[in-house]
């Protein structure tokens, strides 16, 4: 009795083998319990007993699922989710596609400002002309076209002025004639083999003429013109460390033979009343400090500043700057050089410095002292009350210039 007892007991308990075993069985009203399937057993789930299903048909139950439709069952689901999820990003980018075309609101602009009748500003044009080492002669260079740039300098820095004039009342120039105006011919000791013209020549005859035609053209544009004049190195008569005087200077010869061309000499001056708007001032020593408002310019040729031999002296520069600041007996806010034939510039603190270009390209020396090279070029400066410098231009005096894409391509 006690083992039919455990047999009913191990018939009550024991699981279905199959879905289709427990749905033959519910249908036979044999049990109500709906075991769940042990894993492990012998029949696998994959597996469909034969008795079973024999036993579901038997008995008019419903059949078992076959193993592809549940796998149907499972891939459409997984594929329903995944349409969902594309159907919520084709909402976001059908959103963006919609407001990246919707045509943006039209701008509305503010009306211009209304004229005030304001009177315009007043500023002071300065011009800094150096280097023009006329009496040279090279492949690209001579007097002749030392001249022609010259005065195109002029020219355009007049035309410059009066595109200026739309905005500012322009009527004082300051023009900064920075020394080597003349090649010379005893710097070096084959120059004599590299010049058009003797010494003389350049600086009794051909610089002072072309200067003082520029200077009558800024006499015709302008109320007042001030010139100051610093000597440069190639007009020395001698040696840099040599015996001669240091005023013993071809650029010197050059200012003073402007200065008695346009205002007569000292003996006999002219009395043409429109020469009282014209200031000649000549440097007693290798410096002048100009004076445009309050604002102080410190002019000097360039050769006292050293360590340019590897290239532009950035620290040679800064050196002079901060020792001149306080050794000059003059306060000034701008230093103004040449003599390195290199268009430059450059911020101390509260000061700027300035290095001029000159009116020779493809110039020899910068190219092998300094690797430098560059279109022929002298500077236009404009000046306000306020703020000293507020406009600075490289005037272009060569014929064009071509850009570096062109010129590699050539």
């Amino acid at each position: 009795m006690g083992n039919a007892s455990k047999d009913k007991g191990a018939r009550a308990v024991r699981p279905f083998r199959s879905q289709a075993e427990r749905r033959a069985a519910i249908a036979a009203g044999k049990s109500s319990r709906e075991p769940k399937i042990v894993k492990g057993e012998a029949v696998a789930k994959t597996a469909k007993p034969a008795a079973a299903v024999a036993e579901g048909k038997a008995l008019g139950g419903p059949q078992a699922e076959p193993e592809t439709a549940l796998v149907v069952r499972a891939a459409l689901t997984q594929a329903l989710k995944a349409n969902k999820r594309l159907r919520a990003i084709s909402g976001i980018v059908e959103a963006a596609v919609t407001a990246a075309l919707t045509p943006p609101p039209l701008l509305k602009f503010p009306p211009p400002p209304a004229k005030q009748g304001a009177k315009p500003s007043e500023e002071v044009a300065f011009m800094h002309l150096s280097d023009t080492q006329l009496g040279k002669e090279t492949a690209t260079y001579n007097s002749e076209v030392g001249c022609r740039r010259i005065l195109d300098f002029f020219r355009k820095c007049i035309r410059l002025t009066e595109i200026r004039r739309n905005g500012a009342t322009i009527k004082e120039v300051h023009l900064a004639l920075g020394g080597d105006m003349i090649e010379g011919e005893t710097i070096f000791g084959h120059q004599p083999h590299l010049i058009d013209q003797c010494v003389y020549d350049q600086a009794c005859a051909t610089a002072p003429t072309v200067i003082v035609e520029g200077i009558l053209l800024l006499l015709a544009n302008f109320e007042r013109v001030k010139v100051v004049c610093v000597p440069g190195n190639h007009g020395r008569s001698g040696d840099k460390h040599g015996t001669n005087h240091p005023r013993s200077n071809w650029d010197n010869v050059v200012y003073s033979t402007v200065k008695a061309m346009l205002l007569g000499p000292p003996s006999a001056p002219r009395k043409d009343p429109e020469l009282k708007r014209l200031e000649i001032v000549l440097a007693d020593d290798f410096f002048v400090v100009d004076r445009i408002y309050d604002w102080g310019l410190l002019v000097v040729h360039g050769d006292q500043i050293n360590g340019g031999g590897g290239g532009f002296p950035l620290a040679g520069t800064v050196k002079k700057m901060v020792g001149w600041s306080d050794a000059l007996d003059s306060a000034w806010d701008y230093m103004y050089f040449g003599h390195f034939h290199t268009y430059q510039s450059g911020t101390l603190n509260h000061r700027q410095w300035y290095c001029n270009g000159t009116t020779e390209c493809g110039n020899l020396f910068a190219q092998e002292k300094l690797a430098a090279t560059g279109p022929a070029s002298q500077r236009l400066q404009f000046f306000s009350r306020e703020y000293g410098v507020i406009a600075d231009m490289q005037v272009y005096l060569s014929d064009k210039r071509t850009p570096q894409i062109k010129r590699f391509a050539a």
